[in-house]
């Protein structure tokens, strides 16, 4: 499953990675936003297709709103988890 959503870091309570106590495993990924759009496209990087996926859908609807002044930027990095 894969979602959306806007933190920042004064909302971190955790490192990330999941709920150990639930079985949990997450690998939390930051990715510099400026870098995505390339880290997208680089074969050489292993990555889920939706992961792809979800990274063009916030290009295409997010990123480009605060870019042009509709949107405050809330984010600096891409978490993919």
């Amino acid at each position: 499953t894969i979602f959306y959503t806007e933190v920042t870091d004064d909302m971190r309570v955790t490192s990330g990675g999941g709920n150990a106590e639930e079985g949990e495993l997450i690998d939390v990924v930051e990715i510099p936003v400026q870098q995505g759009r390339e880290f997208i496209m680089d074969e050489s990087k292993n990555k889920p297709v939706a992961m792809m996926f979800t990274m063009q859908w916030f290009y295409e609807n997010v990123y480009d709103e605060i870019r042009e002044g509709r949107r405050r930027p809330m984010v600096d990095f891409i978490h993919a988890v």
